[in-house]
């Protein structure tokens, strides 16, 4: 806490929260993706509570796709691994979106997918 009484994150805070909550595919990418879009760490720290509200405890992935042609920026992949039928996770991730992340995705400016895993 700052002498304002206002809770200020280092990056390095930030990642190692995001390190606890998300298994992390690609370690040096996703670090340097953050570091390029610092706003996006906070949003991870959110999404993550809130999957856990609307999926329970899961496995959670963390990686940055690139655009095969070159054309798009990067994007960090979170995805929610589930052993749920199809169907039941599907109906989950719309009341997901539906909740907080159709309003909340606009931080991300893009540059955040959120989807499915199946096990």
């Amino acid at each position: 806490m700052g002498s304002s009484g206002s809770l200020v994150l280092s990056h390095e805070a930030i990642d190692r929260a995001l390190r606890r909550s998300y298994l992390w595919l690609r370690p040096q990418a996703i670090s340097l993706f953050l570091r390029t879009h610092p706003d996006v760490g906070f949003l991870l720290l959110e999404a993550h509570e809130q999957i856990g509200l609307h999926f329970g405890p899961s496995v959670v992935t963390l990686n940055v796709a690139a655009d095969p042609d070159g054309n798009d920026p990067p994007r960090l992949v979170v995805r929610v691994r589930t052993e749920l039928a199809p169907e039941q996770a599907l109906a989950k991730l719309d009341q997901f979106d539906s909740d907080w992340w159709l309003e909340a995705s606009w931080r991300a400016s893009d540059q955040v997918c959120i989807t499915l895993e199946y096990q």
